[in-house]
């Protein structure tokens, strides 16, 4: 079973995502902020984390950056990371600096197209996926419950 850490401020989100996973048989595990991803990280290896890239303190690129350092000096298997964007037109904040994920997709992604997305992420052994593409089927976190 591949395993996921699921890193967003907004619990709705949290819980959407926890929800989504676990249907389709992932072990996973969600916080609010990249400290407690970061404390995480420390106790569990994971095979992907999806974060946001807008959260208060650590934002999602600097948290990917920590994470890939992390793994960089320890020499070991990197989790991949996903960026969970409100749009495919969240830019990198910064062009010159690396990218640091391996993969973007857009938080109002269907949920078959959620479940499909990590399918092909984890397919591509040693391979960077690509972003997924635009959904037409949304799922409207305004009204999502838990």
């Amino acid at each position: 079973m591949k395993s996921v850490l699921i890193v967003d401020d907004e619990a709705i989100c949290r819980l959407l995502f926890t929800r989504v996973l676990q249907q389709a048989d992932y072990s996973v595990d969600a916080v609010e902020c990249g400290a407690d991803a970061l404390e995480a990280i420390e106790g569990r290896m994971y095979d992907a984390i999806l974060m946001d890239m807008q959260m208060p303190g650590i934002d999602g690129c600097t948290l990917a950056q920590r994470i890939r350092g992390r793994f960089d000096a320890a020499s070991g298997t990197a989790p991949r990371l996903v960026l969970l964007s409100a749009t495919h037109a969240d830019a990198r904040p910064q062009a010159h600096a690396p990218w640091p994920f391996d993969a973007q997709i857009t938080k109002d992604a269907a949920v078959d197209g959620l479940c499909a997305f990590m399918t092909r992420l984890f397919e591509k052994d040693g391979a960077t996926p690509a972003a997924m593409p635009a959904n037409p089927s949304r799922i409207d976190l305004g009204t999502a419950t838990g």
